[in-house]
């Protein structure tokens, strides 16, 4: 294919879609999004120590993220985040009473369909990522019913990352657009180091509720 030819193609395909996809969002956006987030019960299980397992509950936390991506026509987009969440520790079997607190970062690479992009102001979308987390277990501790603390962990771990998203793009204006989304997150068992030197393998799966703001240029 001559480049006369691609540039025909390309703009009569810009031209089938012009109106829909300038609608729905511009070549390229940022966004910075915040919720909260509800970590679920982790296991923490010790492969060669199975005696020490136990597991930990958390309260709910909050998340925060950043993300530059762009749209490849009027219906999918790609992009890259950074994405922060944190939940406190609130219990630990066998055991008591739990403090610390359980926290990731991860790098993603996401993808989305939008199959009413451009219909109208609101675009329902889903999404599916994969990337990298750090889990950091950060002072956990058992406190006893009896006040006696024993220390758990203080360390942090890596390992393979993905997550689903489904919501809703609202457009605000010809620039602006807000996000409202569920996300499940999920690191496979990432391995920490606890207070006395043995490795354990634990759970981080979260569900969180996301308002994001989108700014298109």
């Amino acid at each position: 294919m001559t480049l006369r030819t691609f540039l025909i193609v390309t703009c009569a395909a810009a031209a089938m879609f012009a109106h829909g996809a300038r609608a729905q969002e511009a070549e390229r956006y940022a966004r910075v999004s915040a919720g909260l987030t509800n970590l679920r019960d982790a296991e923490l299980e010790y492969p060669d120590v199975s005696e020490r397992d136990r597991f930990a509950s958390f309260d709910n936390g909050f998340a925060v993220a950043g993300a530059v991506g762009r749209a490849l026509g009027p219906t999918f987009r790609i992009e890259g985040e950074i994405a922060y969440r944190n939940n406190d520790e609130a219990f630990i079997t066998p055991g008591g009473g739990g403090e610390g607190q359980a926290s990731s970062v991860a790098f993603m690479a996401n993808g989305y369909w939008a199959p009413r992009a451009g219909a109208g102001r609101v675009s329902p979308y889903f999404g599916l990522g994969i990337g990298a987390a750090q889990v950091t277990h950060e002072g956990f501790v058992d406190r006893a019913f009896d006040g006696t603390i024993t220390p758990i962990a203080d360390d942090s771990g890596w390992g393979f990352a993905w997550q689903g998203m489904a919501g809703a793009r609202v457009r605000l204006s010809a620039d602006w657009a807000m996000d409202v989304e569920y996300r499940y997150f999920s690191v496979a068992e990432p391995k920490i180091e606890d207070a006395d030197g043995f490795i354990y393998d634990t759970d981080y799966d979260s569900h969180a509720l996301m308002i994001g703001a989108v700014r298109r240029f």
